[in-house]
């Protein structure tokens, strides 16, 4: 509980004021070091207040990462929907990415982006015609040709969702 309060500690003979960087709720995200020879309230009371609007950036930040999670849930469902025939592919394909993404030592942004662009990697097929999608006989060559399309469009719906240089998309 001490690093979740505000307190002065000595360090190489100087005296630093901590204060905990901590969400309303969560853990303690970081710490904000204050150097200064003298602390007086007015100085306690800008740090108190550059910590709450942190934790108001850091609750923003989580709530667009939920919503930006769910709506990659959301875009799933509808690919496992509109085929039928391999529902539940994606979300193994993700499992599946994720797992060798970690056994490869990737960081943790590498792998969030490993593993919504294999969440999604069959987007594109909702752009192919459902009649070839769902169709029970051999596929001819142009119905095989339209279905490798999918890669590629699922790609182009991506790109400007996953727009930094560690992308995989």
């Amino acid at each position: 509980k001490a690093a979740e309060k505000i307190r002065m500690e000595k360090a190489g003979g100087r005296q630093v004021l901590l204060v905990p960087l901590k969400p309303s709720e969560g853990p303690v995200e970081g710490m904000l070091y204050l150097f200064k020879s003298e602390f007086d309230n007015t100085l306690i009371k800008m740090a108190k207040g550059a910590a709450g609007r942190m934790d108001t950036s850091l609750c923003a930040d989580r709530l667009r990462h939920r919503t930006f999670e769910n709506l990659m849930t959301c875009l799933t469902t509808i690919v496992d929907r509109f085929d039928t025939y391999t529902n539940g592919h994606s979300r193994r394909v993700m499992e599946y990415s994720t797992a060798v993404g970690k056994a490869l030592g990737l960081s943790h942004i590498q792998r969030k982006n490993l593993r919504f662009a294999a969440q999604l990697h069959d987007l594109g097929k909702v752009a192919i015609d459902p009649r070839i999608i769902r169709k029970k006989s051999a596929l001819t060559g142009e119905e095989q040709e339209e279905i490798h399309n999918h890669a590629r469009l699922s790609r182009e719906f991506l790109e400007p969702v996953f727009i930094d240089d560690h992308s995989p998309v």
